[in-house]
């Protein structure tokens, strides 16, 4: 599963004015002086909330050179940071509130799959992961 369904995404958020006002904030930080404090987690995140497929918002090195001395691509460094409770301030931080740790947990359900994963790719040099997998089930159970 690529992306996340609108009842799904609507989980993370109280309400849809929620939704909109997380969408307006990042719109307006992207644009801001603030934009230098984002890091590659908080892009991430702001994907995983709003259910969109993050493999597609990050570039993966096809230099084998580079992954057989070690390479870590970002977007590994950021499901680490993400999945990890120690650092949950300052993944929040940019958020101003608007993201709550409830929220923060939440997704990291969601994505606990690639947590701590390491570069796999298959034989057309496509990455070998999901975005989101196993959440239709939870889904399933919350409509019943």
């Amino acid at each position: 599963m690529n992306t996340l369904s609108k009842y799904y995404t609507a989980n993370f958020f109280a309400s849809q004015d929620e939704f909109v006002a997380l969408r307006k904030h990042w719109s307006a930080l992207v644009n801001s002086d603030r934009k230098h404090e984002l890091k590659a987690v908080h892009h991430l995140l702001y994907l995983v909330l709003t259910g969109k497929d993050w493999r597609k918002a990050f570039s993966f090195p096809t230099n084998k050179n580079k992954l057989n001395n070690g390479y870590i691509p970002e977007v590994y460094n950021a499901l680490d940071l993400l999945s990890s409770t120690y650092s949950s301030a300052s993944v929040l931080r940019p958020f101003d509130g608007l993201v709550t740790p409830e929220m923060l947990d939440e997704v990291r359900k969601v994505i606990s799959h690639a947590a701590y994963t390491r570069p796999l790719w298959d034989a057309e040099g496509n990455f070998r992961c999901d975005a989101y997998a196993n959440t239709e089930p939870a889904i399933k159970e919350k409509l019943l």
